[in-house]
């Protein structure tokens, strides 16, 4: 479905210029959101300069690259998901933060400014529905997935206890970013 202004008020014209090649949940989940609270994403065929706030965000690729990639969603759990070590370490890092802030009623800021309410949010979510609230959004790079999109769902997974296993679903982009 292509994007129109009727559908999203409060993006600007230069937002409805990602095709519809990129799945509409993909750019709800992880795209929409950013420029909600970056701004203009860079020109469309050009690639982020380094500085701007989409560079580490679209993991210095154009956003063209990513509407044209190969796009699958795929179901898995979370044991036989080969995330790449960086996003495994986040999550377990922001799952120790919820177990020091449930012990102590402290939270230790992280980069993200609401990344306790994220999690929360996430975990009430999971512990209720026993599924995600939102696929992950993923770029496959060479054997592993890079997580684009779902740090804090992914922590919230690890916060269930030992031997709940909820299936992910987890949009992939089959292009190595």
């Amino acid at each position: 479905m292509p994007l129109s202004m009727e559908h999203t008020p409060t993006l600007s014209r230069s937002a409805l210029m990602w095709p519809e090649e990129m799945p509409r949940e993909v750019f709800d989940t992880w795209i929409k959101p950013h420029i909600e609270h970056s701004g203009e994403p860079p020109s469309f065929h050009e690639d982020p300069l380094e500085g701007n706030p989409w560079y580490g965000y679209l993991r210095g690729r154009s956003p063209k690259h990513w509407s044209s990639a190969r796009w699958q969603l795929v179901k898995v759990m979370l044991a036989h998901a080969p995330f790449e070590e960086r996003a495994l370490n986040l999550a377990s890092q922001l799952a120790a933060r919820w177990s020091e802030y449930e012990e102590s009623g402290t939270w230790r800021q992280t980069v993200v400014p609401d990344s306790r309410e994220r999690l929360e949010s996430c975990l009430h979510y999971l512990r209720l529905h026993r599924s995600m609230p939102a696929p992950l959004i993923c770029a496959v790079h060479l054997s592993s997935w890079l997580v684009l999109d779902g740090h804090h769902r992914l922590a919230a997974l690890k916060l269930l206890p030992e031997g709940s296993e909820i299936a992910l679903e987890v949009w992939l982009c089959q292009e190595a970013p």
